[in-house]
């Protein structure tokens, strides 16, 4: 399954206007901390998504400080996983942290990332998805050629 929560407008414009990236990604990831600390799992989901999408055009973006991209996709990675786990959606979850450990491990092979850059947050998020494994007895990972499902969209 590919999750989706930024509308198209929303992915075009970030893409076309990089120096939003940060501030959108910010904004979302701020909004979804604060619903989880009231425990609005289903009103944090969709903004925790949109930072998460937003972390990955910010890891794109060549004026993008790596090590700062590697950070905010690994945070917004967590927060999505644990609002998915909290609304039941195991194997979402467990998506998530795969979707992130193949993205960082594409910007170490492809566009020559720093292994230092990426190792703690690779090492945090391989032990965060054994223990997701382990604790809810779930297949390792099956995402490919499955339909898209929409979450919602931040507009």
């Amino acid at each position: 399954m590919k999750l989706k929560f930024m509308c198209s407008a929303h992915r075009e414009y970030l893409i076309n206007e990089p120096s939003r990236a940060v501030a959108f990604f910010t904004c979302g990831f701020d909004t979804a901390q604060v619903f989880c600390d009231t425990k609005s799992w289903m009103e944090a989901l969709p903004h925790a998504g949109c930072a998460f999408e937003t972390s990955d055009i910010i890891l794109t973006m060549k004026s993008a400080e790596k090590k700062k991209a590697i950070e905010y996709m690994t945070s917004s990675t967590v927060i999505l996983a644990f609002i998915l786990l909290k609304l039941g959606k195991v194997e979402d979850a467990r998506d998530v942290y795969w979707s992130t450990i193949t993205r960082l491990e594409l910007e170490l092979s492809e566009h020559g990332a720093e292994y230092s850059d990426l190792h703690q947050s690779l090492r945090f998020l391989y032990n965060s998805i054994e223990s997701l494994i382990a604790n809810y007895h779930i297949p390792q990972y099956t995402l490919g050629g499955e339909t898209q499902v929409a979450y919602g969209s931040i507009h």
